[in-house]
């Protein structure tokens, strides 16, 4: 799966900027990671996520129209991408 950047991850998931704001991530930086601007900030990368998630799946959740399906397939790739992430760091 492609590590995504911050401003990508904003603009599909609105909620999102909510996290980056509390934490003082520029979501407007086009490219940044945020492993790397977690490390630029010194912040826990895996709190942030941790964080982002939460508050994405309960934006989702209490959105209308909401698919369970859809929320799980995303469940899925999230934990797959920190999965591939953790298997990659030393």
């Amino acid at each position: 799966m492609k590590i995504q950047s911050i401003s990508s991850i904003a603009i599909r998931h609105p909620a999102a900027t909510a996290v980056f704001e509390r934490h003082s991530i520029d979501y407007s930086e086009v490219g940044e990671t945020l492993a790397g601007a977690s490390a630029r900030l010194g912040l826990d990368v895996d709190a942030v996520a941790q964080e982002l998630v939460m508050d994405v799946y309960a934006a989702r959740i209490l959105a209308p129209g909401t698919n369970t399906q859809e929320m799980l397939a995303y469940l899925d790739a999230m934990t797959e991408a920190r999965l591939a992430q953790l298997s990659r760091d030393p």
